[in-house]
């Protein structure tokens, strides 16, 4: 994914204000969306890194997303397979509409939950939300909406969570908007050169005001921030074509390779050329522990392999 999905506009394909798939995910860097997201790991281990917290997930662990919470999911190249449900903060607003206004303290949910079976009942009704979601049979929207108020209900009762002020809710949809304005800023323009005092300039804020906007809001400096963009980018271009450190430092936005190779080596703690040689050899016997293979930074997976996926896990 580019810059240009920082903020992630979610479609509601099948039923209103729902969302659900299984993803693949090598890396993702600092976005957000404005429904609740709900993310279970499948496979592989990640960091789920928010404004304040880093959340380490292994197999069976999930995480539930605040709307407008900026997160980055880090794989160290490795990879992970999750299962995703979103949710609209309006969703079933006429009987419940607190719902809106809640947000969760983030955590790993299995911690919160008094016992194993307890959370392992609540990841059933979530692989049950979702494969209603995907085979479709007759009355499945009735089935999903009763599930998924199920899960909603489970989370309210066993999380953390406030409420929040109506005023704050307004608030919170002003930040949202600069954020949007600034994020689609920085997404036609970080291939070139670009300052903090640039966005200061578009959001008619001093250098300091922005500093400090940017830092609590997004989680990261404007410079981390930007950054992780650019890595993105070079890691899509990586997946799609063989150049070298200095070509792709170029057509990604970094002034010099030496400090393309720097961002990389401190991200995912290796260098560039072993993930190049990586990702391009074609000896099937590469071990790729360090360095993943990848055609893309995060992929949706077919609805047919994704069902096989979890009914054999079921």
């Amino acid at each position: 994914m580019n810059g240009s999905q920082e903020f992630e506009i979610i479609e509601h394909h099948k039923l209103k204000h729902v969302n659900a798939f299984l993803i693949q995910i090598i890396y993702r860097n600092f976005h957000m969306h404005s429904d609740f997201e709900l993310l279970s790991v499948l496979d592989g281990s990640c960091l789920v890194t928010l404004r304040d917290c880093v959340l380490s997930l292994s197999p069976g662990d999930s995480v539930l997303i605040n709307p407008c919470e900026m997160h980055e999911i880090d794989t160290n190249g490795k990879g992970i397979t999750a299962m995703i449900l979103q949710f609209s903060g309006h969703f079933c607003f006429d009987y419940y509409p607190a719902l809106r206004n809640t947000r969760f303290r983030p955590c790993n949910l299995r911690t919160q939950f008094s016992d194993d079976n307890s959370y392992l009942k609540f990841i059933a009704q979530l692989k049950t939300f979702v494969i209603s979601y995907y085979k479709e049979n007759d009355y499945f929207e009735l089935d999903c909406v009763r599930t998924l108020i199920a899960i909603i209900k489970t989370c309210l009762h066993t999380l953390d969570c406030t409420q929040i002020q109506e005023s704050e809710y307004y608030s919170q949809k002003k930040k949202k908007e600069r954020i949007q304005r600034i994020s689609s800023y920085i997404d036609a323009n970080y291939l070139y050169p670009l300052r903090l005092a640039d966005l200061a300039s578009l959001e008619q804020l001093t250098v300091t005001h922005m500093s400090h906007f940017f830092k609590e809001n997004f989680g990261v400096t404007f410079q981390e921030y930007l950054t992780g963009i650019r890595l993105e980018h070079a890691l899509l271009t990586i997946a799609r074509e063989k150049m070298s450190v200095a070509a792709l430092s170029e057509i990604s936005g970094f002034s010099d390779p030496k400090y393309l190779a720097k961002a990389f080596k401190e991200k995912f703690g290796y260098s560039i050329k072993e993930y190049i040689h990586a990702s391009h050899s074609q000896n099937k016997n590469v071990q790729n522990n360090d360095c993943a293979l990848t055609k893309a930074l995060q992929t949706i997976i077919p609805e047919d392999e994704a069902l096989k996926i979890l009914l054999w896990t079921y």
